[in-house]
């Protein structure tokens, strides 16, 4: 099997340009936790295609409401132990990133279908590139990431195990969850399968 290869930790940008460390609280990893302060509760503006449109909607790379929501997520700690981790986005997504939270926990295998390395915002560029990356924004999320490291081109389902792979298969119920648009569940991520960045999700596209 080839070396998993993880992206580095998020970093966190605050209002005062002081950078802070992902909190790790597995006192709020419960299937009912949705947490989250200045954010709303009122549907997403629509999602924006191309750089002009991300920043006519969101602003600014790394502005302040970039990171202004945050969502806990069961077992998503970078380090692999079991540890929740307490992940940033803008709040103008919050209602969206409370219906993920959600749905992942009520569908079936519960938060068992999360595995480790699971990150929001992130004030950098994307990979080989001058372009800022929409993690910049906090309108994107990596999920599952050990499981499925940057460059693999297909979705490997496994849930949470320690050291590995080796959960149950959940399939697609992840990406399904952040892909959803129907009117109960309006989420609309787009995948980054496409571009062979499969645990990526973003509230954008075109860029």
């Amino acid at each position: 099997m080839p070396a998993r290869r993880l992206d580095p930790p998020p970093q966190r940008w605050s209002g005062s340009h002081r950078w802070r460390g992902t909190a790790v609280v597995a006192s709020l990893a419960t299937a009912s936790t949705l947490v989250g302060w200045k954010g709303t509760a009122s549907a997403a503006p629509p999602r924006p295609h191309g750089l002009q449109q991300i920043i006519a909607t969101f602003g600014g790379h790394c502005n302040a409401a970039a990171n202004d929501h945050m969502t806990n997520w069961k077992y998503g700690a970078w380090d692999g132990g079991g540890g929740s981790i307490n992940a940033y986005g803008h709040s103008a997504l919050a209602r969206e990133w409370n219906l993920a939270r959600s749905a992942v926990a009520s569908t079936r295998g519960g938060d068992d279908k999360l595995n480790y390395g699971i990150g929001m915002y992130d004030c950098r560029k994307k990979r080989g590139s001058t372009q800022w990356s929409t993690h910049a924004w906090g309108i994107a999320v990596d999920t599952n990431t050990y499981c499925n490291p940057a460059g693999n081109s297909t979705w490997d389902g496994s849930g949470y195990s320690v050291g590995g792979c080796a959960g149950p298969d959940y399939g697609n119920a992840i990406p399904d969850i952040w892909k959803s648009n129907t009117p109960q569940r309006r989420i609309n991520f787009v995948w980054g399968i496409s571009w062979d960045d499969t645990h990526h999700f973003q509230y954008a596209s075109g860029y």
